[in-house]
């Protein structure tokens, strides 16, 4: 599932006509952003919601 969800954003990306290297760009800060995101989480924070 990941995959077809990487796959989707890259096409999307390609159809606003960038090029290879700034969908790279975008889609690397995108996960990284949400890697980091994922870091900062605790498990306290899961209950909390």
């Amino acid at each position: 599932m990941a995959q077809a969800a990487f796959k989707n954003d890259a096409l999307t990306l390609a159809l606003t006509e960038q090029d290879n290297e700034q969908i790279e760009t975008n889609l690397r800060q995108r996960y990284e952003g949400q890697l980091t995101r994922l870091e900062q989480t605790e498990s306290e924070d899961v209950l909390a919601y």
